[in-house]
């Protein structure tokens, strides 16, 4: 079995406005967006369906497509609950 995929697997790429961010494909359907804002001490998460950001249960709340204030931890717990609503190991894509 393949190593658990993890926050510190992560490689988040900084943009000309100093924004951390990464995504993490599941499969062909879930995408995870991740992010850090400069000065700011959490990280926020979106998650998309079929390319499409939007809330989705025991990831973001009702009637919320983003999360913020997360910690390293809280971004593990997210990626292990989308690994398995998916039920694919995740990917990290070029941004």
């Amino acid at each position: 079995m393949a190593n658990r995929f993890t926050f510190k697997n992560l490689n988040l790429k900084e943009d000309n406005l100093g924004i951390q961010r990464t995504r993490l494909s599941f499969g062909s359907k879930y995408i995870l967006s991740i992010i850090k804002e400069p000065n700011k001490t959490y990280y926020e998460i979106g998650a998309l369906v079929n390319n499409k950001l939007t809330e989705l249960p025991g990831i973001t709340a009702d009637g919320d497509t983003v999360k913020t204030g997360l910690s390293p931890d809280d971004i593990n717990n997210v990626i292990l609950k989308m690994q398995t609503i998916s039920a694919s190991y995740p990917k990290e894509e070029n941004v």
